[in-house]
């Protein structure tokens, strides 16, 4: 006696060999197959890159798109290679957030530079420089910088009333003079209070005193 035994095949889709395929896909023994492509990397590099600001001294400022993993040194030879790059790197001072950025192995992220960091530019010549004194620079409340040059050994009320008479203010009471956010004053030196060749000072006019009645 004869037995039949019946079994079943799962369903299958036939494809020609020759159907539209889509793009990447290739036929393995007449059935599509979805070739793996390798990650891109543009848009990694574009992901890693970041834009900061720098603006020198007469207003003129570029945008410029770094990498976070970029050092000091970099970012100056970006500069360099700008609209803005008419000074040598090694004559350029760089200041994020009131302080100077030193060349070295500390990458822009180390430095706290982020997206839309603004990067402000001082340049300083040997041939600006004064023998034994220091270019520094005054930031007015208008934002306005002046260079000065001043011995590192002067004390802060010295350096405080050079600097008034320097950008204009006359009689009243007494600016301030401040350096990375923290004021300067008394007896203290400026080479006391870090400032160096380079550093961008700031001087505030105190506010007139009203008298309540």
């Amino acid at each position: 006696m004869s037995i039949c035994v019946m079994m079943s095949m799962p369903s299958m889709t036939y494809y020609p060999p020759y159907a539209a395929m889509a793009p990447g896909c290739v036929y393995v023994n007449q059935m599509p197959f979805q070739v793996p492509t390798e990650p891109s990397t543009a848009a990694t590099s574009v992901c890693d890159s970041i834009h900061v600001k720098v603006s020198t001294m007469d207003g003129a400022h570029e945008v410029l798109s770094v990498k976070a993993s970029d050092t000091v040194k970099d970012l100056k030879e970006y500069i360099k290679d700008c609209r803005l790059g008419n000074a040598k790197t090694e004559d350029m001072r760089l200041h994020h957030a009131g302080v100077q950025l030193h060349e070295g192995k500390a990458t822009m992220s180390e430095c706290g530079v982020t997206e839309g960091s603004k990067i402000e530019m001082v340049v300083v010549s040997k041939s600006a420089q004064i023998p034994r004194k220091a270019r520094v620079f005054i930031r007015t409340t208008s934002g306005e910088m002046r260079p000065y040059d001043v011995h590192l050994s002067t004390s802060a009320a010295e350096a405080t009333a050079e600097a008034a008479k320097l950008c204009g203010f006359g009689e009243g009471p007494l600016p301030t003079l401040s350096f990375r956010g923290r004021l300067i004053t008394g007896s203290k030196s400026l080479k006391d209070a870090g400032v160096e060749m380079g550093s961008v000072m700031r001087l505030t006019i105190p506010e007139p005193a009203v008298d309540v009645q």
